[in-house]
């Protein structure tokens, strides 16, 4: 297993699916930044004074998969900024661990420099795989919270459910002790994907002062907002609303 791990890992991880858009400068972009392409989407807060929400998506999913929740956040008065991974949708390159965590700091740079984010009123939001850059990005840049969708332990501990010495990638349960900013955590209880016991574990060792555990009953790992929908929505408001600094 260990070799398997380490030879193909990065295949065994990431699962892109055909592109589900094309860029056309309005609902989907292209940033280039050295030469490499990567698929954006940008919603422009409300005001000065408005949250941006920075989106890293889950494993077998684009861009395209999530134009629903761009819009409600929008309605929300909220900034998006959301990016496809590596060989997602229409960026280039191919995913691992490595060119994962590259293109969040590129995106997040790309919003800040480029956009005009700031990072007091700037969000992580990552779901399911997108837990991994999300946490890795926690640590590299100033930011308002962390939120964590269905979040791993390691990658292999998810698919597993053993310690993986060689090969595992994302491991958020070491990478977690370093993020001390506010923190949410939601977790479907029937999740059969990635243990609902693994986001549990994660909010025990996250060393952050004000973080919230939540737990969705009767929702496993795809269909958390179809159970949950409002109180998730209304979870991250609140969160977001919280630790919201003033322009």
């Amino acid at each position: 297993m260990a070799v398997v791990a380490v030879v193909f890992g990065s295949k065994l991880l990431f699962r892109p699916p055909a592109a589900g858009y094309e860029a056309d400068g309005v609902h989907f972009r292209r940033m280039e930044v050295e030469g490499k392409a990567l698929g954006y989407v940008w919603k422009a807060p409300r005001d000065a004074s408005s949250p941006v929400l920075f989106f890293s998506h889950g494993n077998a999913e684009d861009l395209a998969d999530y134009e629903w929740l761009y819009e409600e956040w929008e309605n929300r008065g909220y900034g998006v900024l959301a990016y496809d991974y590596p060989g997602y949708g229409i960026s280039s390159g191919v995913p691992t661990e490595e060119s994962v965590n590259e293109a969040a700091l590129t995106a997040w740079q790309y919003g800040v420099k480029e956009l005009g984010v700031d990072p007091r009123r700037a969000f992580l939001v990552g779901r399911s795989v997108g837990c991994g850059p999300t946490l890795v990005l926690a640590q590299k840049v100033p930011h308002a919270g962390v939120v964590l969708i269905s979040p791993f332990t390691s990658a292999f501990k998810a698919a597993t459910r053993v310690p993986m010495f060689m090969g595992d990638m994302f491991p958020n349960d070491e990478v977690i002790g370093n993020v001390k900013s506010p923190l949410l955590i939601m977790h479907g209880e029937n999740d059969r994907v990635i243990p609902f016991s693994q986001g549990r574990s994660l909010y025990e060792r996250s060393p952050s002062e004000d973080r919230t555990w939540l737990p969705l009953s009767a929702c496993g790992h795809n269909d958390l907002f179809d159970v949950h929908y409002d109180l998730m929505l209304q979870s991250v408001d609140d969160f977001v609303r919280k630790h919201t600094q003033n322009p």
